[in-house]
């Protein structure tokens, strides 16, 4: 009761503030894909949801389509991007193949994207193994620049490699995400996804003048204004 009062009061005092607290969006990629809908997280608009699956064995693969992923905003320190849940799981020699992709927007043109980290929780065992593998796509390249601008690749076992950072090539406003997400189970093996992550950095925002910057620049000009009308009529006849 005493949480409940204490968050009843934040949020009331955060209306009043005219600020509501931010909260976070949460929704279903099989309904964002056929509603064709968007998440936004920050500056970013997310959007062109797709996905396909194949499997070897579908009695021992799960989840049986987009609707058992779940797709969410994400923010960690001041990287922005999406969180993908869901129980992905391969047991019994049997091989799994997801494929997400997506397109995101940077609403600030002069805040590009920069790169693009990719951090996933896999977990193999008996033989077992998962990975995925990322390509990052420029949106609107220009005539004779390639399309690709990353890509990422992140496994379990045997390196235990669970993240991995793009730079991306040249920054971009614009880009397309695919994930290529493998799970090959062992004859007695199996493995298991629950969180795929996905951040996002971005080029620095482009500073702007402090008011006294201002000040001294206007200024600094009048007085260069001045000194010329000075030395015009110091020539004048």
């Amino acid at each position: 009761m005493r949480k409940l009062s204490v968050f009843l009061l934040v949020l009331l005092l955060s209306v009043l503030a005219g600020t509501p607290p931010a909260l976070a969006t949460s929704i279903n990629l099989a309904e964002l894909i056929e509603s064709q809908g968007t998440i936004t997280v920050g500056d970013k608009l997310f959007s062109n949801f797709t996905f396909s699956m194949s499997s070897t064995d579908p009695e021992n693969t799960t989840p049986a389509g987009a609707g058992g992923i779940t797709v969410s905003d994400l923010q960690v320190g001041n990287q922005l991007g999406l969180a993908f849940t869901g129980a992905i799981t391969a047991q019994n020699g049997a091989t799994l193949d997801l494929v997400i992709g997506y397109k995101v927007t940077v609403l600030d043109p002069e805040r590009l994207l920069s790169d693009v980290e990719l951090i996933f929780n896999g977990v193999a065992s008996l033989g077992s193994h998962t990975s995925i593998v990322e390509t990052v796509l420029d949106a609107m390249p220009a005539p004779g620049q390639p399309a690709l601008i990353g890509e990422a690749y992140v496994q379990d076992p045997p390196n235990g490699q669970h993240d991995d950072l793009i730079d991306l090539s040249r920054n971009v406003r614009m880009a397309l995400i695919q994930k290529d997400i493998i799970l090959q189970a062992g004859p007695r093996g199996n493995v298991t996804i629950t969180v795929v992550d996905q951040l996002f950095s971005q080029t620095p925002p482009r500073e702007v003048p402090e008011p006294a910057s201002l000040f001294l620049l206007g200024t600094a000009l009048l007085g260069i204004r001045a000194g010329r009308r000075r030395i015009g009529r110091a020539k004048g006849p």
